[in-house]
């Protein structure tokens, strides 16, 4: 009988512990929802498979979407008060932002000139500005090997943009996550952050 008793009141106690723990922890978790949401309002989920559309069908990237990607970059550089997630996940977050951040600078350095070139289209009263690849560009430079230069070169852009936009989601899952999905975050953000391919 003893035993049961002594069963119960380690059960009960555990669950003490975990209800103070998630009491402790809760204003973390809500703070760091809280800057997602903020977050959100800079770039989108959306934005970044708009850029990589755009890649891959138009050869293209449109100025406003590529500066909302930039201004995020600027911000995880700066270490803006909205980027700044809290514990219990702080390194794990900060880990990401870095990742996204390097990621970042590699497609700006492939996204300029001389590979890419800036265009200006005006239709219907609209104005269009954005970067362009310079196909010309790789046949002068590679001549006959100027079309597989070409294409490795929108294919590792789209590489890199599914990187930011699985990084995004990375982001995104940490901060939806629930106190007691806490221990398992690894499994939960790897699982959840994964793109269909």
């Amino acid at each position: 009988m003893d035993v049961i008793k002594d069963i119960f009141f380690l059960f009960g106690s555990l669950l003490g512990i975990l209800a103070f723990i998630r009491t402790v922890i809760q204003p973390a978790l809500s703070n760091n929802l809280r800057k997602w949401e903020e977050l959100k309002k800079i770039i989108t989920e959306d934005d970044l498979m708009n850029i990589a559309d755009s890649i891959d069908m138009a050869y293209s990237v449109d100025d406003e979407l590529l500066l909302k990607l930039t201004r995020f970059a600027h911000d995880i550089e700066k270490d803006s008060e909205y980027l700044r997630f809290g514990p219990p996940l702080r390194k794990r977050y900060n880990r990401i932002k870095n990742d996204i951040l390097n990621q970042y600078r590699e497609l700006r350095q492939r996204i300029q000139v001389p590979f890419w070139d800036r265009y200006h289209n005006e239709a219907e009263g609209v104005t269009y500005e954005g970067w362009k690849i310079d196909k010309k560009y790789f046949y002068r430079q590679f001549g006959s090997d100027g079309s597989n230069k070409y294409a490795n070169n929108l294919l590792e852009l789209a590489r890199i943009v599914d990187d930011i936009r699985e990084k995004y989601r990375s982001i995104s899952v940490l901060s939806n996550l629930h106190s007691f999905e806490l221990l398992f975050a690894p499994f939960i953000v790897r699982k959840r952050s994964e793109l269909p391919r």
